[in-house]
């Protein structure tokens, strides 16, 4: 296990790092950070990366929906093709394995973006529906496997891996998975939940299919119902405990705190996962490489980016000291860009509508959206 990381334990130093080796020094980063304004005339309910693109769709104060198109490139609107890929029946949009799918509402139906909207015929319109409803979030497709996340917010939430051949769906819990990326064949994957004080695992998976094997009655590829997937996993996880812990479970179905840590760390080591991270008292909105070094976008009473060396977690970039804690955020990685949005039009008291960073040809670019 790399590392765990309590909140009596989380340890956070600064760049300088005093006292250790000249090989444990944290690396440095030297990002180069842009910030952008723009002004748009509706509430931007959802945000995606596409084609060197940044898309903000969503509706107006009489629920009609609007579309702004960003070139991230030149920091500017790109009207022209705003106006070029707009249709006023699309309801919804994302990217789903570098392909811009939009939900026609009047035909029922999803196209796919090919310079013109063109007939896309999904294979499971059950999944696609619940991205569109945000009760699924789609993370990262290789040759191999779908991954999406499952979240019911504090209620629980599950990291799921679809073998598109064998057509099985493998589990494990997580609360909020935001991100997953695959390095070296394995896949690091960032959950992070708002509640209370926050709450950050971030994970390594060795291989997929030693995690929960969900039966067919929960695989949403060819079930169209909606499950709460922690409803079985939490039994079956006690399965793979020993009794001694599986009967210090409280009436109510948590662990006492003595052995909740201990209970976690049996279940990864059958499961072959390995914590990265493991905290409360902080969030994390995304991990992913820049040069070659894993690191963490965090946030506490400020955003910085963090990497772990040496069972610690090191600052080595303080971004912006501010809160830009919101309940109403969202990350996506599009090929070698990444996206962490933070939509603030339902909050009141906060001038953005919207702030989108962007990790883009190693330049952090920030857009202010008002």
């Amino acid at each position: 296990m790399k590392l765990i990381i309590s909140l009596s334990l989380l340890i956070i130093l600064s760049s300088c790092n005093i006292g250790r080796e000249e090989s444990n020094k944290p690396p440095v980063l030297n990002i180069s950070k842009q910030t952008t304004d723009f002004n748009i005339s509706f509430n931007p309910e959802k945000s995606f990366l596409f084609d060197n693109h940044l898309f903000m769709f969503g509706n107006d104060s009489v629920e009609a929906n609007h579309l702004s198109i960003i070139d991230i490139d030149k920091n500017k609107i790109d009207s022209a093709l705003t106006k070029e890929v707009f249709d006023v029946n699309i309801t919804d949009m994302y990217v789903s394995n570098d392909t811009l799918l939009a939900f026609f509402k009047g035909e029922n139906s999803w196209k796919y973006w090919s310079n013109g909207w063109l007939d896309y015929e999904v294979n499971n319109d059950f999944f696609y529906g619940n991205i569109a409803d945000g009760r699924i979030r789609y993370l990262l497709e290789d040759s191999i496997y779908i991954v999406y996340a499952y979240e019911f917010g504090e209620f629980g939430g599950t990291i799921n891996f679809y073998n598109k051949k064998s057509k099985k769906l493998y589990a494990t819990e997580l609360y909020g998975p935001n991100t997953c990326i695959k390095k070296d064949g394995k896949y690091i994957v960032n959950g992070s939940l708002a509640h209370e004080n926050g709450i950050v695992e971030v994970i390594e998976i060795n291989n997929p299919e030693v995690l929960i094997l969900l039966p067919d009655s929960l695989n949403v590829f060819s079930n169209d119902r909606v499950f709460l997937f922690s409803d079985y996993i939490k039994p079956f996880e006690y399965e793979l405990l020993p009794d001694s812990i599986v009967n210090k479970v409280r009436v109510n179905g948590f662990y006492s705190k003595e052995y909740y840590y201990l209970s976690k760390k049996i279940l990864q080591s059958k499961q072959n996962i390995s914590s990265i991270i493991y905290s409360n008292g902080i969030l994390c909105y995304s991990t992913f490489y820049i040069n070659n070094q894993l690191v963490h976008f965090i946030q506490d009473t400020t955003l910085f980016i963090g990497v772990v060396l040496e069972d610690s977690l090191y600052r080595v970039d303080e971004l912006y000291k501010e809160d830009f804690f919101t309940y109403y955020n969202s990350t996506s990685i599009y090929k070698e860009s990444v996206l962490m949005s933070f939509s603030y039009w339902q909050r009141v008291g906060k001038q953005q509508r919207m702030i989108c960073l962007i990790w883009h040809v190693g330049i952090l670019k920030r857009y202010n959206v008002y």
